[in-house]
């Protein structure tokens, strides 16, 4: 059951990240139909869309296990690695299913470069989340630790 639960709260989390990069990755595509002069979002689109937000979740979420604490070396070539291939992922799809077909030429690559501030956004986010964490685990131990030697 242990296994069970650590594994729903793995999916949780990374299903939350999914759909925030979903939700990015959405947004602007939409910008893009509107300027483009549709007002349509195809269906397809958003569902290889989601699925490609979750693989990159997903891949995040091997990459980066809760149990392990990195360098600051490590930590980077990871970033690289998940960043790089996060890209290079919504690339190839995007090029294969035709998202930007009936679009002009700039508006892959501003779609690109929106995903790039996002990911480094949400990236931002998590950091700051994971050192605000830290200072109060560590206020609370401290307070625990005063309280107890009273």
């Amino acid at each position: 059951m242990k296994k069970f639960f650590q594994f729903y709260k793995w999916e949780l989390k990374n299903e939350l990240y999914g759909c925030i990069y979903f939700a990015a990755m959405l947004s602007m595509y939409c910008i893009l139909v509107l300027i483009h002069g549709g007002r349509n979002v195809d269906i397809f689109i958003m569902l290889q869309m989601l699925l490609v937000c979750y693989g990159i979740s997903t891949f995040q979420m091997i990459i980066f296990s809760d149990e392990n604490k990195y360098s600051k070396k490590e930590l980077f070539i990871k970033l690289g690695l998940w960043f790089i291939c996060s890209m290079i992922l919504i690339i190839i799809i995007s090029i294969i299913f035709n998202w930007f077909d009936s679009m002009e030429t700039w508006a892959i690559g501003s779609f690109l470069i929106y995903m790039i501030i996002c990911f480094i956004g949400i990236w931002v986010g998590i950091y700051i989340t994971n050192k605000l964490d830290s200072k109060n685990l560590n206020q609370m131990l401290s307070n625990y630790q005063n309280k107890d030697s009273n």
